[in-house]
């Protein structure tokens, strides 16, 4: 049995019963943390989740951005956990690297949408379509590339 977190952009945000959380949404490119090569408007240099002290550079990591409803609505630690995104049947590792929007769900960093091989561009790339599956483990450090991340408390 799963519990509903919430609906963002008509995507139901469910918490499965082992505590993690699944969705089924679009992707937008959110290029934050990285040198913002591709002039992205809405770029950002600083990441919520930090490693080594510096931003997580989302050109060379893969990387999922959460809402706030799914940072405040579990019980396990969000930002930093582990994540597994899957489109037409490719699945990627990758980490929760960033809070986003209250209003806005389902993004990846430029490096996620490479590996997925979905358009990197965050001005006109990304995905527009609800068929981005998204499994987020809270509470559960992520490994991405033998790297392990550090969960960071809200």
């Amino acid at each position: 049995m799963s519990k509903l977190l919430g609906t963002i952009e008509g995507c139901d945000i469910l918490e499965q019963d082992d505590g993690s959380v699944t969705y089924v949404a679009k992707m937008a490119i959110d290029n934050d943390g990285s040198q913002n090569q591709q002039h992205d408007p809405d770029w950002q240099a600083d990441t919520s989740l930090h490693f080594k002290g510096k931003p997580i550079d989302s050109e060379a990591v893969p990387g999922v951005v959460v809402p706030p409803r799914i940072q405040n609505g579990v019980e396990g630690i969000v930002l930093g956990c582990q994540a597994e995104v899957s489109y037409r049947g490719k699945t990627v590792k990758a980490v929760v690297f960033d809070i986003g929007p209250r209003r806005k769900i389902g993004e990846g960093s430029p490096e996620l949408a490479r590996r997925l091989g979905i358009d990197p561009s965050p001005t006109h790339g990304g995905v527009d379509e609800h068929e981005v599956h998204y499994y987020i483990f809270p509470g559960q450090a992520a490994v991405v590339d033998g790297i392990t991340y550090d969960l960071q408390p809200a």
